[in-house]
Order: C-alpha cells, then sequence, then structure tokens
C-alpha cells in the first residue's frame, strides 16, 4: 500500500469515527450557552406573567372569554418556547431561578405587580388590589410553572387547559 493510500484510509477512519462521536454527542440538537438560556427565559418569563396573570384575572373578574382564548394561546406560545430551549451543560430549571428569583425577584407580589402593571392598564385593568391578588396567586403556581417550562414530557397545552379550568 502506497503512504497516500494509507493516509485517505486512515482519514477516511478517522472522519468516520468523529462523526459517530459527534452523532453520539447530541451536538446536533439546539443546545444554548447558560447566560442565553437565561435571556431568553427572562424575556419570554414577563410574557408568560402577563398572560398567566391576564387570564387569571378575567376568569375571576371579567367578562370576555375572547381576550381569554387570545391569551391562552399566547400563553401556550411562550411556555412552548421556553420549553423547547436547552442548555449546553447544566440543570435548567436551576438556570430559571438563578435568573427570575435571584436577580429579578419574580418570588415578590410586589415585583411582578410592578412587572405586570403596566399591561394590565394597556387592557384597561385598574384594580390593583385584585390584580396584586392574582400576582400572588401565581407566585404560588411557580414550582409547577417551572417544571412546564424545563420538563419536555410536560404537555404545555394541557397545562393551560387546567389553567382555564381553575376558578
Amino acid at each position: 500500500m502506497k503512504l497516500i493510500e494509507v493516509c485517505e484510509a486512515f482519514g477516511k477512519h478517522l472522519f468516520d469515527k468523529v462523526l459517530e462521536d459527534v452523532q453520539e454527542t447530541k451536538l446536533f440538537e439546539t443546545a444554548i450557552s447558560r447566560q442565553r438560556y437565561q435571556d431568553i427565559a427572562e424575556g419570554l418569563f414577563a410574557q408568560i406573567a402577563e398572560n398567566w396573570i391576564l387570564i387569571r384575572y378575567q376568569l375571576r373578574y371579567g367578562t370576555s372569554r375572547n381576550l381569554i382564548t387570545h391569551w391562552s394561546y399566547e400563553l401556550m406560545a411562550h411556555l412552548d418556547r421556553v420549553q423547547r430551549l436547552h442548555l449546553k451543560a447544566g440543570d435548567r430549571e436551576r438556570a430559571l431561578r438563578q435568573v427570575l428569583i435571584d436577580q429579578f425577584e419574580w418570588d415578590d407580589p410586589e415585583s411582578v405587580f410592578r412587572m405586570v402593571r403596566a399591561k394590565m392598564r394597556q387592557e384597561q385593568i385598574f384594580d390593583n388590589d385584585k390584580i396584586k391578588e392574582v400576582c400572588e396567586e401565581f407566585i404560588s403556581e411557580y414550582d409547577y410553572l417551572f417544571e412546564v417550562m424545563t420538563q419536555d414530557e410536560i404537555d404545555v397545552e394541557q397545562y393551560v387547559n387546567d389553567l382555564l379550568e381553575l376558578e
């Protein structure tokens, strides 16, 4: 065998081995850095909070089923988007809690109220006491909501449908 043939054979073997390793490590799946994950999730979480709170407020105090339907589709889309995000390495729920709770204090009812107040005003909702009550309800849902956002096997559509059934 000539040297060139040996090099070609070795190169082919090496290429095949590298390709096999890459496929086994799931590098073809979309995975992002922890910082990028946190940035995207934080931006979407604000919209998730707004839609969740608008839905629950309308179920409890409102009259328009059309608005609930609209917001539930938006909520579903945002939850699906966060759920499809994957980290290159690390625990998604821990990364999510770090940015949302530690950095942005989304576990404080007053912080949540301040974050959603402008959206509530835009939707012509002005009763601060009722808004704050729904914000507290939202915070009480965190543990399961974080699971929905980070566990691929949880059905987002079912979660939203269950939310619509609560009264």
